[in-house]
């Protein structure tokens, strides 16, 4: 990895950027997920200068003049790896001062046209800076990015520079853009549940998204236990070809599954479900072979 910049750059550096890219595009937040990506992808874009080679050696100092970002970027790193900093940086007193700053946040905002209310939800890593503001940790890896992208192409590390552009723009949503819009949040049964919700609506006579007043709102939220497809396979010893059966559990059959303890058991138990050997009598029947099911058929319990 270490023996050549331009590989190191696009193989640890740009597919890191580019993994938290994709994470945030998901539509599933929680578990930290995006904030650990976020840092590991930070962390890779902070270090990148100590990797210049020494007759094109820059400071942070001289990286921050040219990119301000770069300075937000690295006491997003130092505070997220020392818990909290309190040293004077090139630009003097740490804008960043503690890793508990650092937070997923989930903005759901209310637009309205002629048919009624509609809404766009959208995750972003966000830091609170020591003045009280917010700050796009994603905004601040993507400039960075675009720094090092233009810089590298000017000392002829790479000969293709891409230019990232801002994932979502300011301008209002159409009914259309937010249709089948929605975050799945996942939890950990006896692990905190961590994540910013701000609410938005946007403005049409002034053309601007506004916080929603929430003065006498009341907050609810469902949670429900997670639903499992289940694969089975099924190998005919006559054929010797694999057979797959997906089969949909349903809300009460997913936590029975999840109260058993040993793989052993799941599999008896989802064995036992007149769902699962309906499945096997069919794919059987689809292959042309006999309609006797299997004793124990195999099982992969995880869930999608």
């Amino acid at each position: 990895m270490f023996d050549d910049l331009t590989a190191y750059f696009y193989e640890n550096v740009v597919s890191l950027y580019d993994d938290y890219i994709a994470l945030k595009k998901s539509t599933k937040s929680g578990r930290s997920k995006d904030v650990r990506a976020a840092m590991i992808a930070a962390s890779a874009l902070f270090h990148l200068r100590e990797h210049l080679p020494a007759n094109h050696g820059l400071s942070r100092a001289a990286i921050e003049r040219l990119c301000a970002d770069y300075g937000v970027l690295g006491d997003v790193v130092n505070a997220s790896k020392h818990n909290s900093i309190s040293q004077s940086t090139p630009h003097g007193p740490p804008l960043v001062t503690s890793a508990t700053e650092i937070f997923e946040q989930i903005t759901i905002t209310q637009y309205e046209d002629e048919a009624g209310p509609y809404r766009s939800i959208v995750k972003d890593v966000v830091v609170r800076l020591a003045d009280g503001t917010t700050c796009s940790v994603s905004e601040a890896l993507r400039k960075v990015m675009n720094f090092w992208q233009t810089h590298f192409y000017s000392i002829g590390i790479i000969k293709n520079p891409r230019s990232y552009v801002v994932l979502v723009g300011l301008e209002p949503k159409t009914r259309k853009e937010c249709e089948g819009h929605r975050l799945d949040l996942e939890m950990v049964r006896g692990l905190r549940f961590a994540s910013c919700i701000k609410l938005m609506k946007y403005n049409n006579e002034k053309r601007v998204v506004e916080s929603m007043d929430l003065t006498g709102c009341q907050a609810r939220m469902t949670v429900r236990r997670p639903l499992y497809d289940v694969d089975l396979f099924l190998m005919p010893e006559e054929s010797g070809r694999e057979l797959k059966v997906t089969v949909s559990l349903t809300e009460q059959e997913s936590a029975a599954l999840c109260r058993l303890d040993t793989d052993a058991e799941k599999q008896k138990y989802l064995y036992s479900l007149p769902r699962t050997q309906e499945a096997f009598r069919r794919v059987v029947e689809e292959a042309g072979l006999l309609p006797n099911l299997p004793a124990a058929p195999m099982a992969d319990g995880d869930p999608t």
